[in-house]
């Protein structure tokens, strides 16, 4: 009974955070639940649960997907699309880690990821609030852009 209100109040917790967040927060959750489901499918591979690993491989598999959709850059601009082009490419890295783990039922790849995303989230973690609201200010005047802008046929 504990467990279930406990698991019940995370994730209102976690949606009530995410209601308010910006996307830097948003980020930060996104890497919060994916070394959270790898711990539970590492547990539940150690454990022979199947099915329990078979869903917490996919939750990850799915947060890995919203990073990588998350992934904007301008292609004119040199560093940022290479910038980029690597995020894309390490978070196909992560899913391939994943897949190996479920499919062989093998903790080592998951033990691999886990220090890939610890190391990426504390320095995403160390984003100054100051570089954040430069970020902000760049991706609003990009919006703001395309809609002054619009693709023929969109009028």
């Amino acid at each position: 009974m504990y467990g279930r209100n406990l698991k019940a109040y995370k994730k209102t917790s976690i949606d009530a955070d995410l209601a308010v967040a910006d996307p830097y927060r948003v980020i930060q959750l996104l890497y919060e639940g994916l070394l959270s489901s790898i711990a539970k499918a590492r547990f539940a591979i150690e454990k022979k649960d199947i099915e329990r690993k078979a869903s917490e491989i996919d939750r990850a598999i799915r947060i890995v997907g919203a990073l990588r959709a998350g992934v904007q850059y301008d292609p004119n601009n040199e560093t940022q699309r290479k910038i980029g082009e690597n995020l894309i490419n390490m978070y196909a890295v992560w899913n391939d880690r994943l897949i190996r783990a479920s499919a062989k039922l093998d903790v080592k790849p998951l033990d691999e990821l886990t220090g890939y995303v610890v190391m990426v989230k504390n320095a995403w973690d160390k984003i100054p609030p100051s570089e954040r609201e430069k970020a902000y200010e760049m991706q609003d005047a990009r919006d703001r852009a395309k809609n002054q802008n619009p693709p023929q046929g969109a009028q």
